[in-house]
Parts: C-alpha cells; sequence; structure tokens
C-alpha cells in the first residue's frame, strides 16, 4: 500500500464534505487533501482490514465534493458506484435510510446529460441556479437552459450531502425511471430565481434561494456589491 494514497485518506477521513464545503466557502488558502490519492488510499485500508464504515462515508462524500462539479470526469459511474455500496447510503459523513422515493431536479444540457447524471437536487431552487449557470461551482450558464424532474426509488439513492447547501442528492443512474423535462414557462414562474447574499462582510455570492442560504446568510443587492 502506498504510504502517500493511506495518509490522504486518513486525512480526509478527519474533512468529510463537510470540512471542504466550509474550506471553500470560507476561501480558505490551507491545503486540502488529494481526492484521488485518498480514494486509492481507502481501498488499501479496507484491503488490510483497517477500514470502518464512518471513515469510508468521510471519505468518499469528501473526494465527491473536491471534485466538483464533475466528480464523474474524473471517477467514472461505475467507481462511484463501487464506492457508495462500501458506504451505505449517507446523509453527509452519517447513515442515512432513504424514502421509499424522491421527487428530484437537475438543471443541465440535454436530456441525455440528465439521465447520465449523477447529482441531483431535492431542492428546485438549485436546479434553476445551475441550469442558470449562477452558482459558484457552475461552469457557464447553458445556451438554453433546461431542467428535468424524475421520481427516483430508493435503490438509486446513493446520498445526500446538504453541506454544500444544495440538498445534493447522488444517485446511481442506472437505477432512475422515467425523466421529464419541466417546460421552462412554468420554472421560470415557480422555481425561485438565485439571490445575492454577502459571505462575510466583504465577499458576496450568488446562491440558490433555498435554505440555508436564505436563512443564515445577509442578503444583497448588485447596487451593493458594486
Amino acid at each position: 500500500m502506498s504510504e502517500r494514497d493511506v495518509e490522504q485518506a486518513r486525512w480526509l477521513a478527519l474533512l468529510g464534505a463537510r470540512e471542504v464545503h466550509r474550506h471553500w466557502q470560507q476561501q480558505r488558502s490551507t491545503p486540502l487533501p488529494d481526492a484521488l490519492a485518498a480514494l486509492r488510499g481507502l481501498f488499501a485500508l479496507a484491503e488490510a482490514g483497517e477500514l470502518r464504515r464512518g471513515a469510508a462515508r468521510a471519505i468518499v462524500v469528501g473526494a465527491w465534493a473536491l471534485l466538483a462539479p464533475r466528480p464523474t470526469q474524473a471517477v467514472p459511474v461505475e467507481l462511484w458506484r463501487a464506492l457508495f455500496s462500501i458506504t451505505g447510503p449517507c446523509i453527509d459523513e452519517e447513515e442515512w435510510t432513504p424514502p421509499e422515493s424522491l421527487t428530484l431536479f437537475r438543471g443541465c444540457a440535454d436530456e441525455q446529460g440528465a439521465r447520465a447524471g449523477m447529482s441531483w437536487t431535492v431542492e428546485p431552487a438549485v436546479a434553476r441556479c445551475h441550469a442558470e449557470g449562477r452558482t459558484g461551482s457552475s461552469e457557464g450558464a447553458h445556451t438554453l437552459p433546461r431542467i428535468f424532474t424524475t421520481q427516483a426509488p430508493r435503490a438509486a439513492l446513493l446520498a445526500r450531502i446538504d453541506t454544500n447547501g444544495e440538498a445534493e442528492i447522488v444517485v446511481d443512474p442506472a437505477q432512475l425511471g422515467e425523466v421529464t423535462e419541466i417546460e421552462p414557462e412554468h420554472w421560470r414562474a415557480e422555481f425561485p430565481e438565485p439571490i445575492t447574499v454577502w459571505l462575510d462582510d466583504v465577499q458576496c455570492a450568488v446562491v440558490p434561494n433555498c435554505r440555508p442560504w436564505s436563512t443564515r446568510y445577509r442578503r444583497a443587492s448588485w447596487d451593493a456589491v458594486w
């Protein structure tokens, strides 16, 4: 086993997704673990019989957070499926008993991207933010913003990640049923528009109009920002 990989895995086990997201929200300059090395270290620890379920959860969701916004570009869906089978269903770093089904939303460019995607949300406002390219993790607005929805069965629900403020649900795309597009006229009228909040005394960000952003942070207007 690689000593560095195991070291990175143990470091990430201490942080989990919660501390990774806090690090980014506070724009700290300190380094973070190498996600890919940590995942290799996870397998090494498992082989050696030294991996506990709680540590596995923290490493896997922490790696997912580190590799956002495109975790499946760095690690294939098949490997994520195997990783979440090790952790079992989790909510952040804790055990999770998923409901029978969940109504999920995803903002993306096309139906193929929706059907193949692992990252969904229970918050319509978050899906709108991503569709319009207005979150800090978005790479830009889609030429034609689109939002899709699905009723995901329990078998599809791998994890829920709340520490990024996006009520993110990680799914196994192979277990999803019907995926349908929501008409733009409907979501533009019904789904909350993004808001601008102060992260601290000097930094603002555009965020979804949902908890925790709408309740924990002070709103700002663009006039105040600029």
